[in-house]
């Protein structure tokens, strides 16, 4: 049998391979869809599969390993002729050779077997489900019910078309997200993740808090890249939590603040993730058009959770760290500041339009040429090999989401299901919004549960969207609203990877972790409510109309903040805390009427706090002269 040695060599050649594919035809022009689709899934499965046996080596017995070499074999030669085949078999108009009909059965179950080596069961399960259902159709009751489909018929819709395997997500991923998933990589090479923790602590370490602020600073600024908020944590995680527990936190608390603030990433541009790339894709629009829109949302989010460290500090009297634990701010600057302009010149060329592939092409180069403006950056050629090689074991895990994702999709627009499940959530809620918004997000939770954001978001989006834009809502609102669903899914509990993964760093319960996460980030959870039906809080409306819901939209976020934590200058008592929910809600919702409602209840429970303290502070005074008094006349 072949050593692990060598297999290990081999996915490092893939892995080499498949990022200098894709900075090669970044820069020179890529092919056409599906021949740069089918390229880029053979390297991704190969190195899928000898990942795996990398990882299960030990426990494997000699037959699945055999297996598992043959599955990596056979996922080169099946996507290595389709990407030199597919012209002969568009040009025959669907009618595919027996041979051909075997060849797209292989690479179906090759990416469901994929995938569920990759991310797990739960998606490859899904796939299946709907791979019956198309066969099927005919068997199943009601309003599911279809014609059903021959084999050849779904073979060939699934294998030979852009409508299947090769259609819009795995075409984002083999061009724009594996670009932006090596510009992460590089960002890691170069320092600039260590800038973006050092730089946090520095300004926020002792402030009081501290360590709960710079997590939320710090994976704010780290999750512009990664867009990921299990890797987050992760990532962050390590320094953050164990200075949160040292300060006083308790460990669940520790957990949530970081598994709230690196969930927050997804939405956080420049870098949504593959989410926001597949948004844009879809729609047509430019990556920068979902980009901005993401960018309220987000400052309110950030805010709403820098709110919640505050008074969780106040409310038990947590410090900041001793200035002498800090780095330095200056030092940091002078040592890898500039290892941040990559991604400053990133965000420019977003906002002027350039197309996303292209952007993260030029994002990637200016961070080898700028690691070299300092001794402590400088990467030579055994880094940069590192760094493509883990951009591409990073990237392939989207891959095959996003192929799978694929499967799903060509089922859906081959038997017409998603029209049918549009047409039962609007008579479900009976055409009335807020319904159909409380089952769009119910869904989307119960799909985030066992999925990563972005397959969470394609499956729910191609069902629902139809529904949400029969009842008024703009496909820019409906994609964000599901985006926005599951994304929180990582912190809303029965299963919450980010609150998950902070758990095991924190030595906390999962559970209690993820309930008190849901409760921090409850900001995300409301605000996709209200966009749905003002898109202001989405940036598209007139500038005073906009500007307005920042200001209102940060003042809600202050009364949910008193909401949750019951804290104020003392705490605050349940029919203020229902009072400061309500004004937070009618506050974030962008209508005149409803923003001075928000404010007079907010104000209600600032002016009453801050007589309560002066109250307690005079009676304080008084019960010290008295005792004073007494010990006089003694």
């Amino acid at each position: 049998m072949i050593s692990d040695k060598i297999i290990r060599t081999i996915l490092d050649v893939f892995c080499l391979a498949l990022a200098v594919f894709s900075l090669y035809t970044a820069s020179v022009g890529v092919f056409t869809d599906v021949i740069q689709r089918s390229a880029h899934l053979m390297f991704a499965m190969v190195i899928v599969f000898l990942n795996s046996y990398i990882k299960d080596s030990d426990k494997s017995s000699m037959i699945s390993k055999i297996f598992t070499i043959l599955l990596a074999v056979l996922s080169f030669f099946v996507f290595f002729y389709t990407a030199f085949n597919y012209t002969a078999m568009a040009e025959s108009y669907g009618r595919l050779t027996q041979y051909q009909l075997i060849i797209g059965a292989i690479a179906i179950f090759l990416v469901l077997e994929g995938v569920r080596r990759a991310v797990g069961k739960p998606i490859a399960i899904i796939g299946l489900v709907f791979l019956v259902y198309a066969l099927f159709g005919n068997y199943f009751p009601g309003i599911l019910q279809h014609r059903g489909y021959s084999f050849a018929r779904l073979i060939t819709h699934l294998y030979a078309s852009a409508a299947g395997l090769f259609s819009t997500p795995i075409g984002t991923a083999a061009t724009i997200i594996v670009m932006f998933v090596m510009f992460g990589s590089f960002l890691d090479a170069t320092k600039g993740s260590k800038f973006f923790i050092d730089i946090a602590l520095a300004i926020t370490g002792n402030k009081k808090g501290g360590p709960a602020k710079t997590a939320v600073v710090s994976s704010a600024l780290m999750g512009m890249v990664s867009g990921s908020a299990s890797a987050n944590v992760a990532a962050t995680g390590v320094y953050t939590i164990p200075l949160m527990k040292k300060t006083g936190y308790k460990n669940k608390v520790a957990a949530a603040f970081e598994a709230v603030a690196s969930t927050g990433s997804q939405i956080t541009p420049p870098i949504m993730g593959a989410g926001g790339f597949i948004i844009a894709e879809t729609l047509g629009v430019s990556y920068g058009t979902v980009a901005s829109a993401a960018i309220i949302p987000a400052i309110l989010y950030f805010v709403s959770v820098f709110i919640m460290v505050d008074l969780e500090a106040d409310k038990n009297g947590l410090k900041g760290m001793d200035p002498s634990e800090l780095p330095s701010a200056k030092k940091t600057l002078i040592d890898y500041g500039h290892t941040i302009i990559p991604l400053i010149l990133l965000i420019l060329f977003i906002i002027s339009g350039h197309s996303a592939m292209y952007t993260g092409l030029y994002a990637v180069v200016s961070s080898v040429v700028i690691s070299f403006l300092r001794k402590t950056t400088r990467i030579g050629l055994k880094e940069i090999i590192y760094a493509l090689i883990k951009a591409s074991k990073r990237v392939i895990t989207i891959s095959c989401v996003c192929a799978a994702a694929g499967i799903i999709i060509g089922v859906i627009s081959l038997t017409g299901v998603g029209l049918t499940i549009s047409s039962l959530i609007v008579k479900l809620s009976g055409g009335i919004l807020l319904l159909a918004l409380f089952f769009t997000l119910v869904v989307t939770l119960i799909f985030g549960m066992g999925l990563p954001t972005a397959p969470a978001y394609i499956m729910v989006a191609v069902l629902v969207v139809p529904a949400l834009k029969q009842l008024g809502i703009s496909d820019l609102a409906g994609h964000l609203f599901i985006f926005y669903g599951a994304c929180i899914s990582s912190i809303t509990p029965p299963v919450c990877m980010a609150a998950f993964t902070a758990a095991s760093l924190a030595d906390s319960d999962p559970w209690q972790t993820g309930f008190m996460a849901m409760r921090l980030g409850i900001v995300a959870i409301v605000i996709p409510f209200f966009f749905a039906y003002e898109p202001a809080l989405i940036g598209i409306g007139a500038l005073g109309q906009v500007t307005l819901a920042v200001i209102t939209g940060i003042i809600g976020c202050l009364g949910l903040a008193f909401f949750v934590q019951g804290f104020f200058l003392g705490y605050i008592s349940w029919p203020f805390r229902v009072l400061a929910l309500i004004g937070g809600l009618l506050s974030i919702h962008p209508n005149l009427t409803t923003d001075v409602l928000g404010l007079i209840c907010i104000s209600t429970i600032i002016l009453f706090q801050i007589w309560k303290k002066k109250q307690f502070i005079s009676s304080d005074n008084s019960n010290s002269i008295l005792m004073e008094n007494l010990k006089e006349q003694k």
